[in-house]
């Protein structure tokens, strides 16, 4: 399999998961006259991120992985998330950002050894390893972490709403 079969469809699948997530959860804060900033800022934890913090993380690593890999620059995205609507935007871009990536680029970049810097430490891995070992579990964290914020805040959310539209499946 190449780097795009193994990871962008699942970037498109959980991330149009996510999105009617975000319309669940805005219809849950006005169907309760909640506050929507009582969702939007919710956390699990005091030093965790609150969820619309989760949101902007989950979209920025598909973006960093298709930026880093071929070149294509990042789409200037808000820097604040204030409301549902905001972070429905966000994920629209992200997802866009997704379809529109250079495909043979992308997968010609898995053998390619980049510089990934973080906060923490210099590093250089090939691009393969940088989506498999370190986009894709942080990915998911924050995908996961989005949706046990929104549980714990009492959204009736099942496995389905997590997983969304699940490519190669039939219904019978």
């Amino acid at each position: 399999m190449t780097l795009s079969e193994i990871s962008l469809p699942v970037f498109v699948q959980m991330l149009n998961a996510v999105s009617a997530i975000v319309d669940k959860a805005a219809k849950h804060a006005a169907d309760r006259k909640y506050d929507p900033a009582s969702l939007l800022q919710a956390r699990l934890f005091p030093n965790m991120y609150t969820f619309a913090r989760q949101i902007q993380a989950m979209c920025d690593w598909p973006i960093q992985a298709i930026s880093l890999t071929t070149g294509k620059p990042a789409p200037k995205l808000a820097a604040s998330d204030a409301t549902f609507a905001d972070l429905k935007t966000r994920l629209d871009a992200t997802l866009a950002y997704i379809q529109a990536a250079d495909i043979a680029a992308y997968d010609a970049a898995a053998e390619t050894v980049f510089d990934v810097s973080t906060p923490a430490a210099k590093r250089s891995q090939k691009g393969k390893d940088f989506v498999l070992h370190r986009v894709l579990p942080q990915f998911y964290f924050h995908v996961t972490t989005a949706y046990a914020i929104l549980r714990h805040n009492g959204l009736d959310l099942s496995k389905g709403d997590f997983m969304g539209k699940v490519p190669g499946v039939k219904t019978k």
